[in-house]
């Protein structure tokens, strides 16, 4: 499991992407995952088209809101074996029209990428 820090709640979090293949030949991305908001700790699952689209649809479930990712990007901040990556996620929550963007930082792109949704998350609803 990956662990997590957000910045703003200050919560740890653990996240397990795993693909599964369901009947019938389809696919899908599962995340499960672990964090603590506001002393609570909750565990979520979510299933979703990639990593993204999981750990978006088990925040939604746990902290019972709606947001959509608006973009995406990503790049290397160097190069080598020791590089780390940034995740930029430009993110709405559907119930206001508010948007933020959200960054995170890693040598994981994954765990950068869900770095960068629970920074946007912090950043509109927290």
């Amino acid at each position: 499991m990956q662990t997590i820090w957000t910045e703003k709640s200050r919560c740890t979090s653990k996240c397990q992407i795993t693909d599964k293949e369901y009947e019938g030949g389809a696919f899908a991305t599962v995340a499960i995952l672990t964090f603590t908001d506001h002393d609570t700790e909750r565990t979520v699952e979510g299933v979703g088209n990639g990593p993204i689209d999981a750990v978006q649809r088990a925040i939604e479930e746990a902290l019972g809101i709606e947001i959509r990712v608006l973009d995406y990007n990503e790049h290397a901040l160097r190069s080598g074996s020791g590089a780390q990556a940034a995740s930029y996620i430009h993110l709405m929550d559907v119930k206001s029209g508010r948007a933020t963007y959200g960054v995170g930082i890693s040598s994981n792109i994954t765990r950068a990428s869900i770095r960068g949704i629970f920074s946007a998350v912090n950043r509109l609803f927290y």
